[in-house]
């Protein structure tokens, strides 16, 4: 969950839904979050430039993350600071983690806790939003890490989570609608269907209605394998 305090909240289902991670995502006007298999996307309404603007995250909960090369003994203190930093941030009347580096040097939590507790709030509230930003993805880096930002300048957009895709589908100010796909494991675009009178959408294929009337179908399976070609094989 992504609240508007730009806190966002994990739970486990597989034990009673208990709250096991909470941080500050360092978001101005939170709007949305999207959660894959491969990563969370947090969506930041941005007004004043009339945009959306993504920021992709890696998290690594269940197991702790295991960067490659690393030491035994390097290894057992990432694991030990990111159970401690998941552990703290979930306790009641505990501040979230990262939230003494918001803009304004204090969300409305108890005193701060973790890694870079010891900066005082008040010297926080000065500095700059790009150094505020390094500070909270550096206490953040034990459990999760931006990984990918993105901007939208359309007037509105949605998103929808597959298996193996990321489909984003963006109104414009003509009343049309278009279509980006991107891969979930790497956040390559994969396919950029442009505007149309309407555009719909599954897994694998789109559908768009043009200002015409033509409806063209796109089939981007892994195969690639057409419609006729499939009816053609179950024959």
């Amino acid at each position: 969950a992504l609240d508007s305090r730009s806190v966002v909240t994990f739970w486990d289902s597989r034990e009673n839904f208990a709250a096991i991670f909470r941080f500050y995502c360092g978001c101005e006007e939170p709007f949305d979050l999207v959660l894959t298999q491969d990563f969370m996307v947090v969506i930041n309404d941005n007004v004043s430039a009339n945009r959306l603007d993504l920021c992709f995250w890696k998290l690594w909960l269940h197991p702790d993350f295991e960067a490659p090369h690393q030491s035994a003994d390097s290894l057992d203190l990432t694991r030990s600071e990111a159970r401690h930093q998941r552990e703290a941030s979930v306790r009641l009347r505990q501040r979230p983690a990262g939230a003494h580096f918001s803009p304004q040097g204090g969300l409305p939590f108890p005193a701060a806790t973790g890694l870079m507790a010891s900066l005082d709030l008040a010297a926080a509230a000065q500095l700059s939003g790009d150094t505020l930003q390094r500070f909270l993805h550096k206490e953040l880096r034990p459990n999760c890490r931006p990984i990918k930002t993105l901007s939208i300048p359309d007037i509105d957009t949605y998103f929808a989570s597959y298996r193996n895709f990321l489909n984003m589908c963006s109104f414009h100010k003509s009343g049309q609608e278009s279509l980006s796909v991107y891969r979930s494991s790497s956040l390559q675009k994969k396919a950029f269907f442009p505007p149309a009178k309407h555009t719909k959408f599954e897994e694998w294929l789109a559908l768009q209605v043009h200002n015409d009337g033509t409806v063209v179908v796109h089939d981007f399976r892994p195969q690639q394998m057409a419609f006729d070609e499939l009816l053609g094989s179950r024959c």
